[in-house]
C-alpha cells in the first residue's frame, strides 16, 4: 500500500524522461539555424546537458536535488526567452519562414511541459508557469515598446500560437494533476482504512485479525522447512481492579505503556499484538520452549520492577508458552498456549506456564479452554 501511494505521489518516470530527452533534442535544434552568437550557443548546450542528465537520473531512480531541477527550469525558459527575443528583434519580417516559427512553436510547450514535471511544490510550481509565461509575453512586449506597435502587431501571430498551445497544454496538464492528488487522497484513505483493520487503535499494536495471520503464516513456514515457532499468551492480573481503584484512563495508560514495555524487549524478527481487553499474544519464530519460556520470565520479573502508570498501578501478568509441533495448525498452538496461561491463573498468576501437546491433551479433560 505504501508502495502505491508512493508510485501516485512520484511523477511518472517513464514519461519524464522522455519529455527531457525531447525538450534537450529541441534545445538544439534552435542552433542549427545559424546563431552566430556564443553565449546563446553555450546556454543551448546548457540547457540540453541539463535535460538529459535529468532524465538520466529519472531512469536510475536517483532523485535530483529540488534546488538542481528550478535551475535547469529557470535555464530553460531563460534559453527559450532568448530565442523569441532574437527571432522578433533581429528578424522581425521573416515570420513567413516556417521552419523558424515551427522551432520556436514546438519548443515552447516542451519547455512547459518540462516546467511541470521538474518543478514540485505547488507554490514553487506557479512561480515557474508564470515565469513561462513571461518569458512568452515579455518579449513582444519589450518590442512594443522599442520599435512601437507596427512592429510589436507582427509577432501577434507566432506569440498568439504560442499562448493558445501553451493555455491547452496547460488545462491538459493541470487535470492530469488534480486526477493525481485525487489517486494520492484515494490511497492515502485506503491506507488508512487498511492500518486501522488490523491495528489496534489504543496500543497501536497488530490487533487479533493480524495476529492470527501472522500465526497462519509462521505455521505454514514452520510446517514447510521445521523451523521452531514460540507463541506466549499473556495476560494482565486483575487488571480489573486497576479501572476501578484508578479509572479507565489510567488503565489506558497502563495498557499503552505495557505495549511500548513489551515490544522494547523483543527481538526485530518477535511480534506482539493485543488480543482484546488486557490479553496479548507475542509470536516469537525461532525459539524452542525453552528459550520462550526463558523471554517469558524476563518480561514477567521486568512487569514487577515498575509501575506502568506514574508512581500507581503496579501490574504483574501471567504467561502461557507453548511452541509449534509437527502436524499443528495455528489454532492448535494457540489453545495450548491458551491452556497454559489458563494453568498459569490457576497457579495465583503472575508466573509463567509451558505445555506441550501431551501434557495440554491431559488436561483438556478436566480444563475448559479460553480461546475465544
Amino acid at each position: 500500500m505504501t508502495d502505491l501511494r508512493e508510485a501516485a505521489k512520484g511523477e511518472p518516470r517513464g514519461l519524464l524522461s522522455i519529455v527531457l530527452v525531447v525538450g534537450a533534442l529541441c534545445a538544439l535544434v534552435p542552433l542549427t539555424l545559424g546563431h552566430p552568437r556564443p553565449l546563446v550557443q553555450l546556454l543551448g548546450l546548457a540547457v540540453a546537458a541539463g535535460c538529459l542528465w535529468s532524465a538520466l537520473t529519472a531512469v536510475l531512480r536517483r532523485p535530483s536535488a529540488p534546488g538542481f531541477r528550478i535551475g535547469i527550469t529557470a535555464l530553460t525558459q531563460t534559453y527559450l526567452a532568448i530565442q523569441l527575443g532574437i527571432l522578433f528583434f533581429t528578424r522581425p519580417p521573416a515570420f513567413g519562414n516556417g521552419r523558424t516559427v515551427e522551432v520556436v512553436a514546438a519548443w515552447a510547450p516542451i519547455v512547459l511541459i518540462t516546467t511541470w514535471l521538474l518543478v514540485e511544490g505547488a507554490v514553487c510550481r506557479r512561480i515557474a508557469i508564470i515565469t513561462y509565461y513571461l518569458a512568452v509575453v515579455v518579449p513582444p512586449a519589450v518590442l512594443w515598446t522599442v520599435r512601437g506597435p507596427a512592429a510589436a502587431l507582427a509577432t501577434l501571430g507566432p506569440t498568439g500560437a504560442l499562448l493558445l498551445t501553451s493555455a491547452a497544454v496547460s488545462i491538459v496538464l493541470a487535470e492530469l494533476a488534480r486526477q493525481r492528488e485525487k489517486s494520492v487522497e484515494s490511497l492515502a484513505a485506503q491506507e488508512v482504512l487498511e492500518r486501522m483493520a488490523h491495528t489496534d487503535a489504543l496500543t497501536e499494536l497488530p490487533n487479533r485479525r493480524s495476529l492470527m495471520a501472522e500465526l497462519n503464516r509462521e505455521t505454514a513456514v514452520a510446517t514447510r522447512f521445521g523451523l521452531p515457532l514460540a507463541v506466549i499468551e499473556f495476560d494482565l492480573d486483575h487488571f480489573k481492579d486497576v479501572n476501578d481503584v484508578y479509572g479507565h484512563q489510567t488503565g489506558d495508560r497502563v495498557l499503552v505503556a505495557l505495549a511500548r514495555h513489551v515490544r522494547r524487549r523483543l527481538r526485530a524478527t518477535d511480534v506482539v499484538g493485543r488480543m482484546g481487553g488486557e490479553e496479548f499474544l507475542i509470536l516469537a519464530p525461532g525459539n524452542s520452549i525453552a528459550e520462550a519460556a526463558r523471554l517469558a520470565e524476563e518480561i514477567c520479573e521486568s512487569l514487577r520492577e515498575r509501575p506502568m502508570a506514574g508512581d500507581r498501578a503496579w501490574i504483574t501478568a501471567s504467561f502461557g508458552v507453548a511452541v509449534y509441533e509437527s502436524g499443528d495448525t495455528a489454532d492448535a498452538i494457540l489453545v495450548r498456549a491458551d491452556a497454559a496461561l489458563y494453568e498459569a491463573k490457576r497457579g495465583g498468576g503472575n508466573r509463567v506456564a509451558a505445555t506441550n501437546r501431551g501434557a495440554a491433551d491431559a488436561r483438556q479433560a478436566t480444563s475448559p479452554s479460553r480461546l475465544s
